[in-house]
C-alpha cells in the first residue's frame, strides 16, 4: 500500500502549508488523522513546495478525497548535482490539486518527500 492511500475515503479539516517555499504540508481530517507531507533535510539539499496547481486547497476541505497519486521525475548534471519535481495530486469532488515539490541536492543527500501518518484514533 502506497502511503498515499492514506488519503483515500479521508475527508480534509484543514490544510496548511500549501504556499511556495513550505517544507511541511498538513492536512488534518475529519477522522483525527493527520498526514504532512515533508522533508527532513540533512546537509546539501533544499526541498520545497514550488507550486500548486488547480483548485485552491480550501476547496478540499468537507470533502471525501476520492483519489491520490504520486509521480516524480529528475535529472542529475554532468557534476552530480540532482534535481527532482514530485507531484502530488489530491481528487475530490471539491476539484484537484496538485502540489509540486522541488528538491535540489549534491547528490549525496535524497530529495524526497516523505509522507507521515499520526493517526490518534488507532492508539
Amino acid at each position: 500500500m502506497s502511503k498515499m492511500d492514506e488519503f483515500v475515503g479521508e475527508v480534509p479539516v484543514s490544510i496548511t502549508g500549501c504556499e511556495s517555499g513550505s517544507e511541511d504540508v498538513c492536512f488534518t481530517m475529519k477522522s483525527g488523522k493527520v498526514i504532512r507531507m515533508i522533508h527532513h533535510g540533512e546537509c546539501c539539499e533544499s526541498v520545497s513546495v514550488e507550486e500548486v496547481i488547480g483548485c485552491d486547497p480550501q476547496d478540499l476541505i468537507g470533502h471525501e478525497i476520492l483519489s491520490a497519486s504520486e509521480d516524480s521525475n529528475g535529472k542529475t548534471s554532468e557534476f552530480g548535482d540532482e534535481e527532482q519535481w514530485t507531484f502530488y495530486t489530491l481528487r475530490s469532488h471539491g476539484g484537484t490539486m496538485t502540489i509540486r515539490w522541488y528538491g535540489s541536492s549534491n547528490g549525496y543527500y535524497s530529495t524526497s518527500v516523505s509522507i507521515e501518518v499520526m493517526n490518534p484514533a488507532a492508539n
